[in-house]
């Protein structure tokens, strides 16, 4: 980017990619100047490959990709009115095996599921040097489904200030996702599973080390009708190795 973009008045603006892997987007896309983009709204999409799965952010899928100094003021997106899986964020909705970092975002994120401030739900990424100012919050009143890769997790309405769902490791075979220098000021609202940096962590055999979530910091307030809520995550789920 070599200039400020206001997306005032545009509607229909869609997430970059859509699908996992091999649809997802697994490019490079750096903004060296960190230009903001100022008033965007992106609308939800249906997954081409699972039927009745939204994807609701800037990207939309990532993997295998590196993204940084993306700054957006005044973001919106809101999958509410769909009604079924969605994952719901600013930069992107599903991120796999990627590089997020030094990225900041003011705004607003809504969905019936998964949502998160800066990514939906991550696994295998490293997300660091990231700011979000805002609400999120899920508009379901049920159990929600979040999808990762090839495999799935059935998560009641994950909410987090940076991420709504993450993989912490998977089976003691390969690091899952850190956060590093992380901060959130802002409301998060929900069903169940909200927390301040992350709604609901996942981890299988060794319980994920403190630096997991080095140096991040939550300012703000949690709204959750259920018991899983937290200024650091909402919701730990682990199965045994």
């Amino acid at each position: 980017m070599s200039a400020n973009i206001d997306a005032k008045g545009i509607d229909g603006i869609y997430p970059l990619s859509l699908g996992y892997e091999e649809n997802a987007f697994t490019g490079v896309f750096i903004n060296p100047n960190k230009c903001w983009i100022s008033n965007l709204s992106i609308t939800p999409k249906e997954d081409p490959d699972f039927s009745n799965v939204f994807h609701s952010s800037l990207f939309g899928s990532v993997y295998k990709a590196y993204i940084a100094r993306i700054v957006l003021k005044n973001f919106v997106t809101d999958s509410s009115m769909t009604n079924e899986t969605c994952q719901s964020a600013s930069i992107a909705d599903s991120v796999i095996a990627s590089y997020l970092g030094n990225c900041e975002v003011e705004g607003s994120v809504k969905g019936p599921s998964v949502c998160g401030g800066i990514v939906g739900g991550s696994t295998f990424s490293l997300i660091e040097n990231c700011s979000f100012s805002g609400n999120v919050s899920s508009s379901l009143d049920g159990t929600g489904h979040a999808f990762e890769s090839n495999y799935s997790y059935d998560l009641q309405n994950a909410i987090g200030g940076v991420a709504g769902f993450i993989n912490a490791n998977d089976f003691g075979t390969m690091s899952g996702t850190t956060l590093k220098n992380v901060s959130v000021e802002g409301n998060l609202f929900g069903l169940d599973g909200v927390g301040g940096i992350i709604g609901s962590l996942f981890y299988c055999g060794n319980m994920p080390a403190v630096s997991l979530f080095a140096s991040s910091s939550f300012k703000g307030t949690i709204i959750c009708s259920g018991e899983n809520k937290g200024l650091t995550y909402g919701f730990i789920s682990f199965q045994d190795a």
